[in-house]
């Protein structure tokens, strides 16, 4: 198995963390549970002891762990397994019996974990709000600084009913806004002057280059010309007829 080094979510120093931070963190875990998924598995034990955080290339990126749990889509649990739930964090069809689990058992535990996350505080268990009717506190009461799409999608997330939840991870991260698109940095003005003066350097030193070789080529044809020019003759001849001299008797 591989060897993550890093701390929980469960350890950090700081008991509420950005919105901004938090979301980062449940994109990453839901983007991993989409791939679960896709395999027809539930992990079940989603919570903050089981997301560690360590630090690639630069960044902090969140790792889910511990799939010890994790269970196919078609299994039915035939017992009570309430030593296997994480309290605040388990849905409520994960302490019945013969309650179809999927999806949207892993997004309720999401959900509790960045409600958690948001809020410094566990939320209150999901056998309690069934049985004994306990009210699950919004999270934006808590932390007036969370925005409404956040809270609506954390509520939504940790409903009750199976039903009334997010069917699949896609769609809860999508309630989010976490669409799974890193957005691209739009090239500043500055850059692009600097781009455009850069080519323009470029054009003008082949330019220059170009006049400088053929000046040189010029120059090296007007010499081997005047090598090849015929010398002139040291003496030459007379244009003038040539006096007759005579013989006196």
């Amino acid at each position: 198995m591989e060897y993550v080094d890093g701390v929980s979510l469960a350890d950090r120093r700081q008991p509420i963390l950005t919105e901004q931070e938090a979301l980062r963190y449940i994109q990453q875990i839901g983007e991993a549970l989409i791939v679960v998924h896709q395999n027809r598995l539930i992990h079940r034990d989603v919570h903050p002891g089981n997301i560690f955080l360590r630090v690639r290339n630069g960044q902090p990126e969140a790792v889910l762990i511990d799939f010890g749990l994790a269970l196919d889509f078609d299994h039915i649990l035939t017992t009570n397994r309430t030593k296997e739930t994480s309290e605040g964090f388990t849905p409520p069809e994960l302490y019945a019996q013969s309650i179809p689990t999927g999806a949207y058992s892993d997004i309720y535990s999401l959900a509790a974990t960045l409600y958690e996350l948001l809020t410094g505080k566990k939320p209150v268990s999901a056998l309690k709000r069934k049985i004994d009717n306990a009210r699950l506190v919004p999270p934006k009461d808590l932390n007036p600084e969370i925005s409404d799409r956040t809270n609506s999608a954390i509520l939504t997330g940790m409903k009750l009913d199976p039903k009334q939840r997010s069917q699949s991870m896609r769609e809860w991260l999508d309630s989010l806004g976490l669409t799974g698109e890193t957005p691209q940095p739009e090239p500043t003005v500055t850059s692009n002057t600097n781009s455009n003066l850069q080519q323009q350097i470029q054009i003008w030193g082949v330019v220059i280059a170009a006049i400088a070789a053929i000046g040189t080529l010029l120059a090296g044809m007007g010499a081997v010309m005047d090598k090849l020019k015929p010398s002139p003759p040291t003496n030459p001849p007379s244009l003038s007829p040539s006096p007759i001299s005579t013989k006196k008797p």
